[in-house]
């Protein structure tokens, strides 16, 4: 999942600290929904410490009709697919289903890297369901997976 709408409109000095726009909380929200109907509820969730990612995840979990672990790492903040999917990789406590909440391009890119497929249009709170031929994160690779679905909220109904 990316972030959700940034706020552009305070000045905050450090792009580390920006929080989100009414939208971009809104979009979190409905996409922690999305999550709920459609049966992929995290077991543990993995973000970015960035403020935006963290109201994102907050937001989002808010919705679930579980509380799953959630951790905040300092690394993801900006990184690159293949630190992400090595965090993603050094999951402990083996979930089944795994929420990452992170920035662009590394979202995309993280999906593309997975599915071996061409980057998907990543707009902010965009969720994609990757699912993993593997039987422990440890495995994870490159080219292990296939997009399940691909939610923009925008194109979600209410």
């Amino acid at each position: 999942m990316r972030h959700g709408k940034s706020d552009w409109a305070t000045s905050i000095g450090r792009d580390h600290e920006r929080l989100l726009n009414e939208r971009g909380r809104r979009a979190a929200a409905r996409m922690g929904r999305l999550m709920v109907e459609r049966d992929v509820v995290p077991d543990l969730v993995v973000s970015s410490t960035a403020a935006r990612t963290r109201e994102t995840t907050e937001l989002t979990v808010a919705e679930l009709d579980a509380t799953p672990p959630v951790e905040f790492d300092p690394a993801l903040y900006l990184t690159d697919p293949a630190t992400a999917m090595a965090r993603v990789a050094a999951a402990a406590g083996d979930p089944r289903t795994l929420l990452l909440v992170n920035h662009e391009p590394t979202c995309s890119g993280l999906v593309s890297r997975l599915t071996g497929e061409a980057a998907p249009r990543f707009p902010t709170a965009t969720v994609a369901c990757v699912e993993l031929a593997i039987d422990d994160w440890s495995a994870l690779r490159a080219g292990a997976g296939r997009l399940a679905w691909l939610a923009r909220p925008k194109e979600l109904r209410d």
